[in-house]
């Protein structure tokens, strides 16, 4: 019942006024639909570009309640002086961590240092294994030779691929080792 053929355009109708008009949850429409599940409401909802705004307002544009939602700048009080502030020291951000890999990590056994890449520089023949945070700026991939029919090395396609029989004694043998 998700293809394109539920929504007709009475349904449409019957999704705006109970939305817009009635408030009612996605799960509540659903319900009274005969959907068993809300995702279908609410994906038609965002397709549609329904918003309820704050509140519960009908018809408040997004770019409302984000201006709403947006920090003001803090009123002047009235009789404030005009004083220069005391200077204060600069503040630094701290210097992110390190991502090269740790000596004797999975990292390091399944490629060499000079084998880590950006993004930008990988190649269809890279290992496709992500090394470091992707928040940091020293975020990279392996880049290892992959193998054929996965996006990685056979190092990073065995970690990636494994039963829950070889990840349980991966496990013990780690625990074991530390």
């Amino acid at each position: 019942m998700g293809g394109a053929s539920f929504w007709t355009d009475e349904r449409t109708a019957e999704l705006r006024r109970l939305w817009v008009e009635e408030k009612l949850s996605g799960a509540e429409i659903a319900k009274r639909m005969g959907l068993a599940h809300r995702n279908a409401i609410m994906g038609k909802v965002h397709r549609l570009g329904l918003t309820r705004g704050r509140n519960g307002e009908a018809g408040a544009d997004a770019t409302d309640a984000v201006a709403a939602a947006a920090p003001k700048a803090p009123k002047k009080r009235s009789g404030a002086s005009d004083a220069i502030p005391p200077e204060t020291a600069p503040v630094s951000a701290p210097e992110p961590a390190a991502t090269e890999p740790k000596r004797g990590s999975r990292e390091e056994r399944a490629g060499d240092a000079h084998l880590l890449h950006p993004v930008l520089q990988l190649k269809e023949r890279h290992c496709r294994w992500p090394i470091g945070d992707p928040q940091l700026p020293g975020f990279r991939f392996c880049c290892g030779e992959r193998t054929a029919g996965t996006p990685y090395c056979r190092a990073h396609a065995d970690e990636a691929y494994q039963t829950p029989e070889q990840k349980a004694a991966r496990s013990a043998a780690r625990r074991k080792a530390a």
